[in-house]
């Protein structure tokens, strides 16, 4: 009776420390989630506060392009070029163009002739997803390679929307998504800030949406070396055709 007895004993005492063990890890993951989500939110929150502080400034930038409704402005920032780009009125509502944001990865590459291909690699809650995005650079240039986070802000206010993305802890996503056929292939650039943003237009009040003013920001590295002669070329031109087949898609869908 004895040995039994313990024996009993000991296998509440075994499954006391499972259960303590099973509780102890998940509580370990729900806070390891709970701090990428925090972690996450803060980052987007500091990346939008960025991209509405540049918008400001752009009274005081040199114009780049200025055709069919869209305007570029161009800014270099050290050795990285900062371009943006607006068309102020679109007419298309803001739920329009939203659905060309919520399908980003395979619409982008249809209105962006450099972009070849939109990859979505994981998702991080509901907050963000890795992206990986390879461009076309002309020959010589090599193409360009980016591993990114994406973070899909949409209704951020009544009909206003915004896609953000950004190597910001993206170290992770590099290890694990980086192959080596692409090291050995592409170069391997950096975003660090880039967005679509729509806000709705209005006449006379708020209940009455006319259209949409679509905003492109794009501020990276693209690697390698490329002469500052044709980035001046190459990036105003891209920022002003992201705007340009965005438009072009949306007239498209209406046919």
């Amino acid at each position: 009776m004895v040995d039994l007895w313990a024996t009993r004993k000991s296998h509440r005492i075994y499954r006391s420390v499972i259960i303590w063990a099973l509780t102890l890890l998940s509580t370990h993951a729900f806070q390891a989630s709970g701090s990428k989500y925090d972690s996450a939110i803060g980052t987007v929150n500091v990346l939008q506060k960025k991209i509405e502080s540049i918008f400001s400034e752009t009274d005081a930038l040199p114009v780049s392009i200025s055709r069919k409704g869209i305007q570029v402005w161009t800014k270099w920032e050290g050795n990285n070029m900062l371009t943006i780009s607006e068309a102020k009125f679109v007419p298309y509502h803001p739920s329009e163009v939203r659905s060309f944001l919520e399908n980003f990865s395979e619409s982008f590459p249809r209105v962006n002739p450099m972009c070849e291909s939109v990859v979505h690699l994981k998702q991080q809650g509901e907050i963000r997803t890795g992206v990986k995005s390879r461009l076309k650079f002309p020959f010589p240039l090599s193409d360009r390679l980016m591993i990114h986070w994406q973070y899909n802000l949409f209704d951020k206010d009544q009909d206003e929307h915004m896609i953000v993305f950004s190597e910001e802890g993206n170290d992770a996503l590099v290890k694990e998504f980086h192959t080596q056929e692409e090291k050995e292939k592409l170069v391997l650039g950096r975003t660090f800030l880039s967005a679509f943003w729509v806000r709705p237009v209005y006449e006379g009040n708020k209940d009455n949406v006319v259209g949409s003013c679509i905003r492109y920001i794009f501020s990276g590295d693209t690697g390698g070396s490329i002469p500052k002669k044709i980035q001046n070329t190459l990036g105003p031109r891209t920022a002003f055709d992201s705007i340009r087949g965005l438009i072009d898609y949306l007239q498209n869908k209406k046919k």
